[in-house]
């Protein structure tokens, strides 16, 4: 998925490919420098995002309902998204944190 000027993705969960991607995961010792360097970057940008992501709600949920209405109607969004619902309904459903979860 795209977000800004990224682009992050997921190996699958099943399949060959995802098998071989955990042969190999596996395959580099604990104590590798590079593995150990990635581990502490994730670490690190999860951490950046997360107060990020705080800070920005902190600073915004008292008008969040503004800020929302500055976007499409909920209402033409709604309606869009029932359109393309199935006939027979939703076996699952992912909520994603698109928001308040009124949709939802």
């Amino acid at each position: 998925f795209r977000e800004g000027t990224f682009a992050f993705y997921r190996l699958a969960e099943a399949g060959p490919s995802a098998e071989l991607a955990r042969v190999l995961v596996a395959a580099i010792p604990a104590d590798d420098p590079t593995r150990i360097l990635d581990l502490e970057r994730l670490d690190s940008i999860k951490r950046s995002r997360v107060e990020a992501a705080a800070s920005y709600f902190r600073e915004n949920a008292g008008r969040w309902h503004e800020i929302r209405s500055l976007h499409v109607p909920e209402r033409e969004v709604e309606a869009a998204l029932l359109r393309l619902l199935p006939d027979e309904g939703i076996g699952e459903l992912l909520d994603i944190g698109t928001g308040t979860g009124r949709m939802l």
